[in-house]
């Protein structure tokens, strides 16, 4: 029989100097409550003497915190019936230096952040109270007593130790949080005691290729504790209406088992808007001779394959696709970060509430990026479920690492043994990378300085892929991301990071956003455009005198660690110069950043398979700040994030015309439509797995809603690819390109399923100064609320306001004249009154 006592909850926690404190003398320490999971820095904000480092200029005040050591007690009872011959006593997160003492004598040590370390405690623990007491600090201190060699040429140097340290590289600060290194016991705590027999490992998978409705072998590996002779080894698949549908009985033994079983009728796993994401329940169980369980491990398991595809284009190029069950998928989805600057603040229900939003933003595909920490259990079992699948980097970003240390090398290779066997299990697991971006900066560097040593390319070229290889070769790996051709992010082969039009000033069409679409991208797995968090996240953690575009408070809050005016000079390009208020700041801001990329995918879906997937840089951020992301700190969405559920959408819409928004057309879009109005070109593009048949829609109407132009047509929609459904022409119609809007609409059924639109003038003239709305607000008494917009002229970006916990299930839309948009709100307060902003009455 197996027993698990969980260790989390409150303990004690002590500082003093690094390396001034003992076992014996850290019980005269000053003390605090601790809760684990947690980070060192939430006590210290809970008694006072650091504030929330979130908020303002706090996090500057907090660095004294990375200078101490922390000793953190905890004690607790056991009795004589819960002692056992094995005692397990396991940390599943200790970041990152820490030495475990039990009963007064040292454990163990532990230097890795990333995953679990286990003891058998069994010869120390006692009936009666015991005391574990856990010394840990940062990291750094250890790290610097090794040398940097020239491994401080990395990227985002501003702690070039990093290198040497097993511990999230984004708590030094990055160019999308700030730097705010913490340490602490962030994962759970627990002690298990084995009697018997326990099953520690459990993994199954797919023998031959799966098919739907077909028998299929699937292969389950255990890994057992087996201290009684007799015991037998229970095996059952069951389907998701909890039927069994195979089973298998053998022998227990001690180490590695295998097994075949055979599903009679293979339910496939497919990624979200292709198919049903099925999940069966696979439970391997120890059982004494008289059939008691004496421990079992259950899991969650997908039948499906994937591969990756680089087929041979036109000019000398090579596709990059992923194949899932035999299908191409066009990827959609975002870069994931850590939810939260301190990663023991980071809750399984902000991590499931995430990927919520993601799976209703019709996402398919997340990247874990790899300077922030392997996927939580909670993470990799919502993405199973949402049918979102995970390519996951291993924990190298931007940095050259020491794989010429035998005591590195060590370190490392038992983390991605963990981490590979803990994640492996995951169906939404599909391929890993071996980093983020390190070849790319190699290859960049090396280039002005010929002799600089390949720091860490045994770590991606041998250790990983030898790894994965062996213990999941069904998986992708790739040696970076991005990876591919001569030169790295090189657009005609592999995948691509496209950072040039925001990062390299010198480049001709730096800030030319709109020019996304003229790089020959085959996979775009980060790339990025900056918008304002709404106003309702930026006064809680920037005080309203502070929130200017010029001060230092809002700077600390902007992009921060590389360029605090990106933003600033974004809004200045497509706006002009003149001052805003905030709220005009922040709206205009994320007009910017919501119709940009909103193009980007429109156009790139447009093309696939030539292009095969887009990842956003990032579905959300760290703390509160003006930045890249989709969803802000305090899970508000931004106006990008509705945009992208229309461009997301399985059966979407695309126009193409005359580009009005780049560095040209900006300033000759009067005269272009005058002598050239040409033609608008409508596609349609379908990521279902069925050719699907709907009603056109489109009007050419004036902003007062004048109809110029309309017409309608059945259409078909080519299962997963895209079409072109038809040309509109525009001459002889004499339009003001100003005061004009084109509208697009895919209907089926009657409703409308997706719609875009197209604006003939750059974004500073289509601000609606003079509209009026109706706006009707009716207590469902249910705690919601049902707002209806009714404008008398076309409005873009109608926004409602969010304040506390109110939530919309739609916002940041057009309105458009003479038509209703009815909005339902959650969470609002009793006096909830709507409060309605768009572009021209942003305040």
């Amino acid at each position: 029989m197996k027993n698990t006592i969980s260790l989390n909850g409150l303990w004690n926690m002590h500082w003093c100097d690094i390396g001034e404190g003992t076992p014996m003398s850290a019980a005269l320490l000053p003390a605090l409550p601790y809760t684990v999971p947690g980070d060192v820095h939430t006590p210290l904000i809970e008694a006072g003497l650091i504030k929330e480092p979130l908020e303002g200029l706090n996090s500057l005040d907090c660095r004294w915190v990375e200078e101490k050591e922390f000793w953190c007690e905890r004690r607790f009872t056991l009795t004589e019936a819960q002692l056992a011959p094995r005692m397990l006593l396991t940390f599943e997160g200790l970041d990152t230096t820490a030495d475990v003492y039990l009963n007064g004598q040292l454990l163990g040590s532990h230097n890795n952040a990333f995953v679990e370390i286990a003891w058998d405690a069994a010869d120390l623990l006692r009936a009666g109270e015991n005391t574990l007491l856990v010394r840990i600090d940062q990291g750094l201190k250890e790290a610097q007593t090794h040398e940097l060699e020239r491994m401080d040429m990395m990227w985002n140097n501003d702690q070039p130790w990093r290198s040497w340290m097993r511990k999230p590289q984004y708590v030094y600060g990055w160019d999308w949080t700030i730097w705010l290194a913490t340490c602490g016991i962030w994962r759970d705590v627990h002690l298990t005691a084995v009697h018997d027999a326990a099953i520690t490992d459990l993994y199954a998978r797919h023998g031959e290729t799966p098919e739907e409705g077909k028998p299929c072998r699937v292969l389950i590996t255990t890994e057992s504790i087996a201290d009684k002779a007799g015991c037998t080894l229970h095996l059952t698949i069951a389907d998701k209406s909890g039927t069994v549908v195979a089973e298998k009985r053998m022998p227990l033994a001690a180490g590695v088992q295998d097994a075949e079983l055979t599903v009679p009728e293979a339910h496939l796993w497919w990624c979200n808007g292709m198919g049903e994401a099925y999940l069966y329940t696979v439970t391997a169980a120890a059982e004494d001779a008289q059939g008691t369980v004496l421990d079992q491990n259950v899991q969650k398991l997908g039948l499906r394959t994937i591969a990756l595809i680089e087929p041979e284009l036109p000019n000398d190029e090579t596709g990059f696709t992923f194949v899932l069950n035999g299908e191409k998928v066009f990827c959609k989805g975002a870069n994931h970060v850590p939810c939260d600057c301190l990663p023991g603040r980071i809750t399984p229900e902000k991590e499931r509430a995430l990927i919520a939003i993601a799976k209703d933003e019709y996402m398919n595909m997340l990247r874990v990026w790899g300077g922030g920490v392997y996927a939580s259990e909670t993470l990799m079992e919502a993405c199973d479920e949402s049918g979102i699948m995970v390519w996951h980097d291993f924990l190298y970003a931007c940095g050259y690492h020491p794989d010429h240390d035998p005591g590195f090398m060590a370190n490392v290779t038992e983390e991605a043994r963990k981490g590979i066997r803990r994640l492996r299990r995951h169906a939404s697991l599909i391929g890993w990378s071996g980093n983020n971006e390190i070849q790319e900066m190699y290859g960049s560097q090396k280039a002005w300085n010929p002799d600089l040593p390949w720091y860490g390319g045994t770590i991606y070229e041998k250790l990983l892929p030898g790894l994965v290889e062996e213990m999941c070769p069904t998986l992708v790996y790739r040696q970076s991301s991005p990876f591919g051709g001569e030169k790295q992010a090189d657009c005609r082969h592999g995948d691509q990071h496209i950072w040039i039009l925001t990062h390299v000033d010198s480049h001709p069409h730096y800030l030319d956003l709109w020019r996304f679409t003229e790089f020959g991208v085959k996979f775009l797995s980060e790339f990025g455009l900056m918008g304002a968090m709404p106003m309702e996240t930026a006064l809680s953690c920037i005080p309203a005198e502070h929130m200017h575009p010029d001060d230092p408070v809002w700077l600390h809050h902007t992009n921060s660690c590389q360029d605090h005016t990106l933003l600033d000079r974004m809004k200045r390009l497509y706006f002009g110069d003149s001052e805003h208020s905030p709220q005009q700041y922040i709206l205009r801001s994320q007009a910017i950043q919501s119709e940009i990329t909103r193009h980007i995918y429109e156009e790139f879906r447009r093309q696939k398979f030539t292009c095969s997937g887009l990842l956003f840089w990032t579905l959300s951020d760290s703390y509160g700040v003006h930045n890249w992301s989709l969803v802000d700190y305090a899970l508000r969405c931004k106006p990008v994030y509705y945009a992208l559920k229309q461009a997301m959408a399985p059966l979407a819409l695309c126009i193409r015309g005359w580009d009005v928004h780049n560095d040209e057309g900006r300033f000759t879009w009067r005269e272009h439509w005058q002598k050239e109005p040409g033609k608008l070109e409508i596609w349609g593009m379908n990521d279902t797995l069925a050719d699907e048949a709907a009603q056109l829609e489109w009007v050419l109407m004036t902003t007062r809603g004048d109809v110029l132009k309309t017409g309608t047509q059945a259409v078909q929609l080519p299962r997963n690819g895209s079409a072109h459904l038809c040309d509109v022409a525009l001459e002889g119609i004499g339009f003001d390109p100003a005061k004009t809007v084109f509208r697009a609409r895919l209907l089926a059924g009657g409703k409308v399923i997706n719609e875009t639109r197209y604006f003939f003038a750059p974004f500073a003239e289509m601000i609606a100064e003079d509209a009026k709305v109706e706006i009707a607000c009716t207590d469902l008494q249910d705690g919601r609320c049902e707002v209806t917009l009714t404008a008398d002229r076309f409005i873009w970006m109608a926004h409602l306001a969010e304040p506390g916990s109110a939530r919309c299930n739609d916002n940041d839309f057009e309105l458009w004249p003479g038509e209703s948009r009815t909005v339902i709100v959650t969470g609002a307060a009793a006096d909830y009154t709507p409060q309605l902003h768009w572009m021209g009455k942003e305040n």
